[in-house]
């Protein structure tokens, strides 16, 4: 590989066009194309950041030493297995997969590749995360965490629920704080006011998880609350809460952690 790298963005969503405009500010990156699977979108992003709109994955992969894949998350096995067993390094947008056993294929498609994956937490790089991590930088004065996310959902995601597309961030800040790995997790989920159009995605379940609907009649349902142990101590519990303004015009910030 040359000094300069080669890269493509899978994907020309919204998260898409953030990885193309910061793969363009980049030095020793040079950024040759996109791909999506709807044409108009893919000649637009190419239009506006002056690239190239490929036709196929084939063409990507031919082209290229990197890629980033910020396709639907029920996608990411099966595009980040293609670009890994061609020798491809592969920049995913979180989470890695949808699965335990696709999370696991792709790793092992990058050891016998022996090409980088790696996992786009974006939220190590938040000046709040930052922050937080110099003032909690003795983690045996941790005794217990409190996540929130307070904005209303935006209804963009609607292949996988907010576990796996919000509170994967507040669940690998809290791991990076504690430096523990997760022993046990429980949760439950209820359709709420700030539920997408009204409407109860489809729950996951990942091994170790249980999610619990609630009634949709209940008129003020309970704040959905996952409880994660690590194996710190017996006083290290660890509480993530995401939180959702109840109908409300109030501005409140996106997330926050508390300790």
């Amino acid at each position: 590989m040359t000094d300069t790298i080669k890269v493509a963005v899978i994907g020309a969503g919204m998260m898409g066009k953030n990885h193309l405009k910061t793969y363009k500010g980049l030095n020793g990156v040079e950024l040759v194309g996109v791909y999506d699977i709807f044409p108009e979108a893919c000649k637009a992003a190419a239009e506006t950041f002056g690239i190239k709109a490929f036709s196929s994955l084939e063409e990507v992969a031919e082209n290229v030493d990197a890629v980033s894949v910020v396709t639907t998350s029920v996608t990411h096995a099966e595009v980040g297995e293609f670009f890994l067993n061609r020798g491809i390094h592969c920049l995913m947008e979180k989470p890695l997969a949808t699965t335990e056993a696709e999370c696991q294929r792709l790793i092992s498609a990058a050891k016998n590749n022996n090409v980088t994956l790696l996992v786009g937490h974006i939220e190590q790089f938040n000046p709040a995360v930052e922050q937080m991590h110099k003032i909690l930088s003795d983690t045996s004065k941790i005794c217990s965490l409190t996540a929130q996310r307070m904005s209303a959902a935006s209804g963009r995601i609607t292949d996988v629920d907010v576990s796996m597309d919000l509170m994967i961030h507040d669940v690998e800040v809290i791991q990076s704080l504690v430096k523990s790995p997760v022993v046990n997790v429980q949760a439950s989920a209820v359709k709420t006011p700030s539920s997408p159009k009204g409407k109860e995605l489809p729950p996951t379940s990942p091994p170790a998880v249980s999610l619990r609907r609630g009634s949709e009649r209940s008129p003020l349902p309970p704040i959905p609350t996952i409880s994660i142990w690590t194996s710190l101590t017996k006083a290290s519990t660890f509480t993530l809460r995401d939180v959702c303004p109840m109908l409300t015009r109030k501005k409140f910030p996106s997330g926050c952690i508390t300790a």
